[in-house]
């Protein structure tokens, strides 16, 4: 009997052991850092997004690094980059430490340490009295009022280059010189919507809440391909636009390009009737009945909001476009229910693997 409760014991006294061991993960902002002359930095505390606050060492074996593109992690360990927000891996077998006015505090060796934002020295003025903080993530960046509230976050611009579809020619499938005018093309046109004003309306939301449930807006573009035909290539740039911190809607509009020279196609040249008559034939594919909601389509239509896909296009009217629609709207059109009599045969995308 004393033998099983032994036996008992030792395992109990092992279970305990391995639940003080493991991992554990944090993600947050550095709010306190122990910097040492000769040694850099050799502590931190990271406040997580739950108002937590961890206290992590740096070892010989501790791995940082960044996605932040020009970031030099060793300034980290260095102690010179103050305002940060990182992810942590840590050993939980960390230890107690008691500092000057006796308190103590549980720290723990950090194993792996992912620097994934940092804050700008640079600021937006929002009004007399209050100014933006810019902090500056891998893929994105945040504006934040000085108490760290987030107000508006600005995803970085993907495409056409480094984006792949499934089934669909790409970018980096065309020759050189095709590519450096697509390239062209797009920084000229440059993107489709106004940060600042963005920006601008995240923190007259926030007035008007005095913060109380306020959602940070989200604002960003994506091009990518969307389909190709024996001699074009077309591209969807889609916008994401916020209606508030809870809601978004995507502006859309497709450009065409000749694959072999990356010559931009006009939409409209892609159909052989006349562009006045080219919103009537379309809206005649799509059965369209309704006159007051013909009529603001017909005078709300421009050929860039037709995006090409393999299967269909879609015809695509903005919110505020339509005055009898309060959302976006968009009509789905199919090759083989007659779109494809009236465009020209070279621009028919090719049907999808």
């Amino acid at each position: 009997m004393m033998r099983k409760i032994c036996t008992f014991l030792l395992t109990l006294c092992a279970c305990l052991l391995t639940a003080c061991g493991g991992t554990g993960e944090a993600t947050g902002r550095v709010v306190a850092m122990d910097v040492r002359d000769g040694e850099g930095l050799v502590s931190f505390t990271v406040e997580t997004e739950k108002g937590e606050q961890i206290a992590l060492e740096l070892t010989e074996g501790t791995h940082i690094f960044s996605f932040i593109e020009g970031l030099d992690e060793d300034r980290f360990r260095e102690g010179e980059l103050t305002d940060t927000a990182v992810w942590a891996e840590y050993n939980r077998a960390g230890r107690t430490v008691k500092a000057e006015n006796g308190e103590k505090t549980r720290i723990y060796p950090a194993e792996h340490l992912e620097i994934c934002g940092i804050l700008s020295p640079e600021t937006v003025s929002l009004d007399r009295e209050t100014a933006a903080n810019i902090w500056q993530y891998y893929n994105c960046k945040v504006y934040t009022l000085p108490d760290g509230t987030p107000l508006l976050k600005v995803k970085n611009p993907i495409g056409p280059e480094n984006v792949s579809v499934g089934g669909t020619e790409n970018f980096h499938g065309l020759e050189i010189e095709a590519q450096e005018k697509i390239l062209e093309y797009y920084q000229s046109r440059g993107l489709l919507y106004d940060e600042r004003a963005q920006l601008e309306r995240a923190y007259r939301a926030w007035q008007e809440t005095e913060g109380e449930g306020f959602v940070e807006y989200s604002l960003g573009q994506e091009i990518s391909p969307s389909a190709s035909s024996p001699r074009l290539i077309y591209f969807l740039t889609a916008v994401t636009l916020p209606i508030d911190g809870n809601y978004i809607y995507e502006l859309c509009t497709c450009a065409a390009f000749d694959k072999s020279t990356g010559d931009y196609v006009d939409n409209s040249e892609l159909f052989s009737c006349p562009r006045e008559e080219l919103a009537e034939r379309l809206l005649d594919l799509a059965d369209i009945r309704d006159e007051q909601l013909r009529q603001e389509m017909e005078q709300a239509f421009e050929p860039e909001n037709l995006v090409f896909y393999s299967d269909f296009v879609e015809l695509h009217f903005p919110a505020g476009t339509l005055p009898s629609q309060e959302h976006s709207w968009r009509v789905i059109l199919e090759y083989d229910k007659g779109l494809e009599n009236i465009m020209q045969h070279w621009a028919v995308p090719l049907k999808s693997e």
